[in-house]
């Protein structure tokens, strides 16, 4: 039993193969409206978290700090290293932690803040936040020692920015 006539041309046999109805592309499936919802959704929170103000002055501040680090790669002079260092984290602080009044904090009070808010110095680090920072140039100090500075100074702004 066919349910094809049988005096049927090509063009009309062609009606009977044909799905019944359209498919393409648009209008999509509900499926990937969804995807497409969340990809989207996606990107904007992303997009919001990159421009938002934390993220911005979080990118600043290390650009600022990757400038000091080439200005010493440059001239070599620890104490511009040790004292732009100490400016740009007394900024820092004075920004974050405004509720805490750190403006007055001097030496051994101001190191031991800086460890409250999870800097983890070295004693080598100390000095040179203290004593370096402040002294005359020259100096023997160690690229491994001014290296472990710059690494931990880096590591105290992301941790807190």
């Amino acid at each position: 039993m066919s349910f094809v006539p049988q005096n049927v041309s090509d063009a009309a046999l062609l009606a009977y193969v044909r799905p019944l109805t359209h498919i393409g592309v648009f209008p999509l499936p509900a499926g990937w409206k969804i995807v497409i919802g969340v990809v989207l959704f996606v990107l904007t929170a992303f997009l919001c978290r990159y421009f938002s103000t934390p993220c911005r002055r979080k990118r600043r501040v290390l650009r600022l700090f990757d400038d000091i680090c080439k200005a010493y790669e440059k001239n070599g002079d620890v104490t511009a290293l040790c004292a732009d260092t100490s400016v740009l984290m007394r900024r820092v602080v004075l920004t974050v932690f405004k509720n805490q009044a750190p403006a007055p904090l001097m030496a051994d009070v101001w190191l031991d803040f800086l460890e409250d808010t999870g800097a983890r110095l070295t004693e080598r680090s100390r000095y040179f936040l203290t004593d370096r920072a402040y002294a005359a140039s020259g100096g023997d100090e160690s690229a491994r020692d001014v290296a472990a500075f710059k690494t931990e100074i880096r590591l105290w702004l992301k941790r807190v920015l």
